[in-house]
């Protein structure tokens, strides 16, 4: 209804293999839609992500075509996968993890992060490039509103949508 277009790929039963499919067919369709639909940002959600279109950038490059890349951080994208999962290589997906954030990160144009703690590591892993930090996905208003509010207006019982891990701190509240 707002003149969006979804691709989605297919869902492989091996995450290494869903994992190659991303990394070869991504930048392949971010690079058809640069210039099919004349795309001059790419807003990626994480340093993953974003090195399949930083790939499509630098191909757009090549052809003359200038792609701004800004790069979210939704969360500690170096240890998440390994607090929400057993990895069985855990040192090889590390070190090809670090390698593609590394890559990503060299041609983002500006990140962008949720929180202060993935400011910082942005910050640490881009020093000098500019972050602009943003409540993901939320209107903040209610929670203002809600905050000025001596009355209780709300029920005690929460419904949390996420992958529940420790760092999260679901269990405070």
């Amino acid at each position: 209804t707002q003149h969006a277009h979804f691709w989605t790929l297919p869902e492989l039963p091996v995450a290494l293999l869903r994992y190659m499919l991303f990394f070869f067919f991504s930048p392949l369709l971010c690079f058809g839609m640069i210039f099919r639909y004349r795309i001059g940002l790419i807003v990626a959600q994480g340093p993953y992500e974003g090195a399949a279109a930083a790939c499509a950038k630098i191909a757009a490059g090549w052809f003359g075509r200038r792609v701004i890349l800004i790069i979210e951080n939704h969360g500690d994208f170096e240890e998440s996968l390994f607090m929400q999962r057993r990895v069985i290589l855990r040192r090889f997906y590390r070190a090809v993890m670090t390698v593609v954030a590394r890559f990503a990160l060299h041609y983002a144009d500006l990140l962008r992060a949720v929180s202060n703690t993935t400011r910082q590591q942005l910050e640490r892993w881009r020093p000098g490039c500019h972050v602009f930090q943003f409540v993901a996905w939320t209107d903040i208003d209610p929670f203002f509103a809600a905050g000025q509010s001596r009355k209780k207006i709300f029920s005690p019982a929460i419904l949390y949508a996420g992958v529940l891990i420790p760092r999260k701190g679901v269990i405070h509240l």
